[in-house]
């Protein structure tokens, strides 16, 4: 209904009700939304054959969570003016949050073709074909919007992570470099830049763009760019040769353990009930030895060293690391150190990984020299993959080898129900969970169950409370950084901890790891045991 064919009166009703609808829609945006949708049901049945009104009341029905109604108008505006692009993309947002991804992408391209300048609808297929598996068919979406629009900022980074995620790293650059060339002052440009720069191992150009940008004091852009900026000096300093050639003289002794032989060995202290520990140590630790090292630390500004840490602290703990008291950092580190030096078998970075792993390089060749001074040390470990916890689930699933017919089952982790869920599949009588917050990969509700910070609240609490009802009793333990220190605890206590992290993310069926847990239909738990009991 166009106003310039109806009267003035009913003209005027119509801008009103389109005006009262944007109205509704901020309200509803607000959070009122069903008086928002009460109080203008009554003008959109008026006009009900208005475009612009089908619309606004299909964007006012999302808002109300009210899907089918949100369809049911938007396809009245199509049935009313075929090709309106605004109401296709809309579908096309519907279906993508269902999931319905292949239905999503046919509406924005439908879109695409209606509009064929608009570039919403580019950019929303685009990230439907990545999701799809065809990044290829993203990328040329991207290609054809950078033709009408080449200084599309959006589209551009969108282009460069394209690129990446094809292993282009080059094209990536060059795409960054040109943005960047032409004043392009958006940090996620530069941020996505100084990452390129450190997966391509470009360490030397990461440092000096990083002097060359001027962040705000106390922002996270300041924080990313010091990461990034230590973490190329450190990079620097250290050798891919020289740690690839000390992992694979590690790989080659007789302390080195296959996850098979890592079995047995914890297979023999279960039969013993001799108290051991098994931790795993990746680049999260690695930053954390990194910000507590002497030699590190005279290598890279103190902001550089807080930047390194701060990114994987906010990972485990969700709060940034000054909300941590130095010396309460300071205690947990030396904790952290005696959990290292007393583990029975240390889960470490494989060569494989020093090969083609720029992006953490610096900091694992940190820790690759502490570990070669505990080598070195009386009472050395055994050594495993720090993919370990894998490696005995391929063995045997859900550590069944283990624990089936166990006397007890002790399991530290986020998961509620994960103890109970285990010692039904084993045929455990005796079990205790004591639970803790979850990393951030975890879904919100899924971390904040426990009720209370992990360090230092949740932390000091558990280990006054952690208890072993009998030398040689069993835990499990998926809790991070302070997890280590967990197994070490439980070791002292006289039980025997494995340090399982993700692994139990995998079992109670969440996506933590992408990729690295699969077929994933082999990772999850089952609810009840196999005989229906």
């Amino acid at each position: 209904m166009e106003i310039s064919k109806i009267g003035d009166a009913e003209a005027d009703s119509l801008q009103a009700a389109r005006s009262h609808l944007e109205a509704a829609i901020s309200m509803a945006k607000q959070g009122d939304a069903l008086h928002a949708r009460q109080k203008v049901q009554a003008e959109i049945d008026a006009f009900d054959q208005d475009i612009e009104v089908l619309h606004k009341a299909g964007v006012l029905m999302r808002l109300c969570e009210d899907d089918e109604a949100a369809l049911k108008y938007f396809h009245k505006v199509l049935t009313l003016n075929p090709g309106f692009h605004f109401s296709e993309i809309e579908i096309g947002d519907i279906y993508a949050e269902r999931g319905d991804k292949k239905e999503a992408l046919g509406w924005y391209l439908k879109a695409k073709e209606s509009a064929p300048s608009y570039r919403v609808s580019y950019i929303r297929a685009a990230k439907i074909e990545y999701e799809l598996g065809h990044a290829e068919r993203g990328l040329d979406l991207l290609e054809e919007l950078h033709r009408q629009a080449p200084s599309d900022v959006q589209c551009n980074l969108m282009r460069a992570n394209f690129l990446n995620f094809l292993d282009k790293g080059d094209q990536q650059i060059a795409v960054l470099s040109e943005m960047i060339a032409s004043n392009c002052d958006d940090q996620d440009v530069h941020f996505s830049y100084l990452q390129a720069l450190t997966e391509t191992g470009q360490y030397h150009a990461v440092v000096s763009h990083a002097q060359s940008l001027t962040p705000e004091a106390g922002s996270r852009f300041e924080i990313l760019v010091a990461a990034f900026s230590g973490h190329a000096q450190l990079a620097l300093a250290s050798h891919t040769d020289e740690l690839v050639a000390a992992a694979v003289q590690r790989e080659h002794t007789e302390s080195w353990l296959t996850g098979a032989a890592a079995f047995q060995q914890l297979r023999a202290a279960i039969d013993e009930n001799r108290p051991f520990s098994l931790i795993r140590l990746g680049d999260g630790e690695a930053r954390f030895l990194t910000y507590f090292d002497p030699q590190a630390r005279d290598l890279i500004l103190p902001i550089e060293a807080h930047g390194i840490l701060e990114l994987h602290w906010d990972n485990w703990f969700g709060r940034p690391l000054p909300a941590a008291s130095e010396g309460g950092v300071r205690d947990l580190y030396s904790l952290f150190r005696e959990a290292i030096n007393d583990a029975d078998i240390l889960g470490v970075t494989p060569s494989g990984r020093y090969v083609r792993d720029n992006i953490h390089r610096g900091y694992l060749g940190v820790q690759e020299r502490i570990l070669a001074e505990r080598m070195e040390r009386p009472h050395a470990p055994k050594f495993a993959s720090a993919f370990v916890h894998a490696e005995l689930h391929r063995v045997s699933p859900f550590y069944q080898g283990l624990l089936a017919g166990a006397d007890f089952l002790g399991v530290v982790s986020p998961h509620p129900g994960l103890a109970e869920r285990l010692a039904r599949f084993h045929g455990i009588d005796l079990f205790r969970e004591w639970l803790v917050p979850g990393e951030s990969r975890l879904p919100e509700a899924v971390r904040g169950r426990s009720g209370s910070a992990h360090f230092p609240d949740r932390f000091n609490e558990l280990m006054s409370t952690l208890q072993v009802p009998k030398r040689g009793a069993v835990f499990l333990v998926a809790a991070g950084l302070l997890g280590k220190i967990y197994c070490h605890r439980i070791k002292q206590l006289g039980g025997i901890a494995l340090d399982v992290g993700a692994c139990v993310d995998a079992w109670m069926g969440f996506k933590t790891r992408p990729g690295e847990f699969e077929p994933e239909k082999e990772w999850i738990l089952p609810a009840k045991i196999t005989n229906g009991t």
